[in-house]
């Protein structure tokens, strides 16, 4: 049960609680083994016979089986979140087009207008939840609006831990004929000047300046999470990118595919053109003033997006939300 409560590395949590409690009981084995939602326990230990019986072995071992299951329940989060106090802090401009009927977006501007939406653009999602009273419309479709609405708290305050800074720089990309091969570490800005295939291999990848590159590149980032340690560090890239990236799914930043800590400074973040674009996981700039320009694809993606403000000039998203890290309430019982 101890172990199965853990909301990580459940068989070494088992196997600390077990030392602990049984330490004095003279088990020989012990083995924990973790499944989809479950966690099996066997010890084994010798066990004395206290009186003779025709045909029992002195000192024969004897075992117990144990298994507890867990479920988590989880909270879905909006899928775009604009925390800016700003007036337009949302602003969708014609050629936008969002296609995510299961989603929420929610703008916490209470200015006046908070958002401006204007003709051309299309924003199919479940609810457009605005905190302020006043919006501009100017055509275009805008699902579900409600105004003077009561919008989620910053879902990802403080549940993302800030990672230790490492002194040194990174050495940069390694180049093995069309393909850059960048490693998990501190990044100090670099600029990549030819439109080829560029890696960024899986682990934590921080960022304190700014990373350049070119249009016409793709861009391959699996199990990676980005971190920038200011509102002016940049993962630059340009028009007409093709790119995969996707955040851990184990460790410490566990669905994270991009943040910074949240401050008072603020800074931009631009998304330029892409051809197409598959992410997954939560994209936490509270700090930025992001803008999608030209046309950017992103498509069949499960992502959480939190920005200050947001502009979109042009887009074709297609995207379906994803839950709060420990958000989720584990309900844990003992089954065998």
């Amino acid at each position: 049960m101890a172990g199965a409560a853990a909301e990580s590395n459940q068989t070494t949590a088992a196997e600390q609680f077990f030392d602990r409690t049984y330490s004095d009981a003279g088990v020989t084995t012990v083995r924990f083994e973790l499944g989809d939602g479950v966690l099996n326990g066997w010890a084994t230990r010798p066990m004395a016979a206290t009186f003779r019986i025709p045909g029992m072995t002195e000192g024969k071992e004897i075992g117990v089986y144990s298994q507890a299951r867990f479920t988590t329940a989880t909270t879905p989060v909006p899928c775009v979140t604009v925390l800016g106090s700003t007036h337009q802090a949302l602003l969708v401009n014609s050629g936008a087009n969002v296609s995510a009927k299961d989603c929420e977006i929610h703008v916490h501007s209470k200015s006046n207008p908070a958002m401006i939406m204007n003709a051309g653009a299309t924003i199919d999602v479940a609810k457009t939840c605005v905190a302020g009273t006043n919006i501009i419309k100017n055509g275009g479709t805008l699902g579900g609006l409600e105004t003077n609405c009561k919008v989620d708290n910053d879902p990802y305050a403080n549940a993302i831990p800030a990672p230790s800074i490492p002194a040194n720089c990174s050495s940069g990309p390694s180049k093995n004929g069309t393909t850059y091969t960048i490693s998990p570490g501190k990044h100090c800005g670099f600029n990549i000047n030819e439109p080829y295939k560029v890696v960024f291999e899986p682990g934590l990848h921080i960022i304190s300046s700014t990373i350049i590159i070119p249009a016409g590149a793709t861009v391959i980032a699996e199990g990676v999470t980005f971190y920038f340690t200011s509102p002016y560090a940049e993962l630059r890239m340009n028009g007409g990118i093709t790119m995969k990236a996707t955040a851990p799914t184990s460790g410490p930043y566990k669905g994270i595919l991009m943040f910074e800590t949240k401050g008072t400074n603020k800074g931009p973040f631009i998304f330029n053109g892409s051809v197409s674009e598959h992410l997954e996981g939560v994209i936490y700039l509270p700090n930025r003033d992001a803008i999608y320009n030209s046309k950017t694809n992103i498509g069949q993606n499960k992502v959480a997006m939190v920005f200050n403000t947001l502009i979109i000039n042009d887009a074709d998203w297609n995207m379906t939300g994803i839950s709060s890290p420990g958000s989720g309430h584990k309900t844990v019982y003992l089954s065998h």
